[in-house]
C-alpha cells in the first residue's frame, strides 16, 4: 500500500476512536529517540498571545508507538499518576482543551529518557477548529479528564 494511503487510513482509523474530525489536524509529526534523549514536562495545547489569542488550538493529541523500548522511554502524566510503556503499534489519546476552550493543565506529560533501544514514536494533533458539532462547548463545568491507551495494533 503506497505510503499516503497507509496515513489515510490511520487517519481514518484516529477518526473512528475518538469521534474527531481530521479535516484541521497537523500531519504525522515523527520522532527518534536515542539512549538519554527525552522530552521535558510540557502541554500541547495552544497558548494565548498579549491580545488574548490562542495560537494553537491543538484539542487532542495521539501518540503512537513505532517501536518497542527495552528499558525507559515511558510517557508520564503526573496528574494522573499514569506511565505508558511504548509497545509497538500502540497509541494514546488526550484531550487537550476543557470544553470551554480553555487549556486542561491534566495534560501535563513527558517524555521519560531512553535507557536501552531507540523510542521511535508519530504525533498526531487535532486542533479545535472543526470539532464545534463533534465537540460542543461547555461554558459551565469541565469534563472528567482521563487518558486512553489504545490496545488495539493500528496495522501500520
Amino acid at each position: 500500500m503506497h505510503e499516503i494511503e497507509q496515513l489515510n487510513k490511520i487517519s481514518q482509523r484516529i477518526a473512528d476512536a475518538t469521534k474527531l474530525s481530521m479535516e484541521y489536524a497537523e500531519v504525522f509529526q515523527v520522532a527518534k529517540y536515542d539512549y538519554g534523549e527525552f522530552y521535558k514536562y510540557h502541554y500541547d495545547f495552544g497558548r494565548k498571545d498579549r491580545n488574548g489569542y490562542r495560537s494553537l488550538n491543538r484539542v487532542a493529541t495521539v501518540l503512537i508507538y513505532l517501536s518497542n523500548v527495552s528499558k525507559g522511554g515511558a510517557t508520564i502524566f503526573p496528574a494522573s499518576k499514569t506511565i505508558i510503556r511504548p509497545e509497538i503499534r500502540s497509541a494514546v489519546f488526550w484531550l487537550n482543551l476543557h470544553e470551554n476552550g480553555d487549556g486542561d493543565k491534566r495534560s501535563l506529560h513527558a517524555g521519560c529518557p531512553v535507557l536501552e533501544g531507540t523510542k521511535w514514536i508519530s504525533t498526531k494533533w487535532l486542533h479545535e477548529e472543526g470539532q464545534e458539532f463533534l465537540r460542543p462547548c461547555n461554558l459551565v463545568q469541565p469534563p472528567v479528564w482521563k487518558i486512553s491507551h489504545v490496545e488495539e495494533k493500528l496495522n501500520i
